[in-house]
């Protein structure tokens, strides 16, 4: 009888040989001059389902006898992930059924900032797990990463257009994505910072994971309002290492659960 710890294991890898053979796929685009092929709408779907599989084995660990506090991370983390993923499907919607360019803000901008959202959310869990001490001085080290990533993000790469004459709308969401990304990023390097060090080595994938999304972010808000992007370019590869990143810091940091349950320490 298959246990459900050998499918645990088989999802482990077929995610992860799923995911790395998503960067060979990528180099491969590369090689193309054309840019808008199906080859490239099907890279950013595969993305997309890199972040499914990632949420819904998130999901699945948050399923396992473990305390209530590391069910809401998980649950929050894999919510995120979920969300990210189906503003991909509906990215992939536009460039398959409708043909057309994606209109900007669009019902995928609703689950993006979703992502960012409960990606917050997590955080507060993580901290509440491991009796993270809040301190002034990282409360302190929080406001300014906030304002100094929001900042350099909005005023010196993102610099989008900003105008009475655009839409209520999109000046919104040309403002709020900047401050978004600062904020996750300032909560995970804040975390980062006040976590035990015994539990540095997972924080710190969920950091890298964190900051390789918010790389991506910057680049594609850039490259499109350069008239740049294109399916499959370098935003794109760093969404995936994003997904990737967050595979590394699910399976650790469920490892540390899983030892907090038994006693042991990892």
């Amino acid at each position: 009888m298959v246990t459900s710890k050998v499918i645990a294991t088989i999802s482990k890898v077929f995610i992860s040989l799923f995911s790395f053979g998503l960067l060979f796929f990528w180099i491969y685009l590369q090689f193309f001059d054309d840019k808008s092929q199906t080859l490239n709408y099907l890279f950013n779907l595969f993305v997309g389902f890199t972040y499914l599989f990632v949420g819904l084995m998130t999901f699945n660990y948050a399923l396992a006898e473990i305390k209530p506090k590391m069910k809401h991370f998980l649950y929050a983390y894999g919510a995120a992930l979920l969300a990210w993923a189906v503003a991909q499907f509906i990215w992939a919607y536009f460039n398959f059924i409708v043909k057309a360019p994606v209109p900007y803000p669009s019902i995928a901008d609703i689950f993006y900032v979703i992502y960012s959202l409960l990606l917050g959310l997590a955080f507060w869990f993580y901290f509440d797990i491991f009796h993270a001490r809040i301190t002034k001085a990282s409360i302190r080290d929080s406001f300014i990463i906030l304002i100094g990533v929001y900042l350099t993000i909005f005023f010196v790469l993102f610099r989008p257009q900003y105008g009475l004459s655009l839409p209520p709308l999109e000046i919104a969401t040309n403002y709020m994505y900047p401050l978004l990304d600062a904020m996750v990023l300032s909560l995970a390097f804040v975390a980062l910072r006040v976590e035990k060090k015994e539990e540095v080595g997972n924080t710190i994938y969920v950091v890298i994971a964190v900051f390789l999304q918010v790389v991506g972010d910057i680049l594609f808000s850039f490259r499109s309002a350069n008239k740049l992007y294109w399916n499959g370019d370098i935003s794109d590869l760093f969404f995936l290492l994003s997904g990737i990143a967050s595979i590394v810091a699910i399976v650790s940091i469920n490892k540390s659960f899983k030892a907090q349950l038994l006693g042991k320490k990892e």
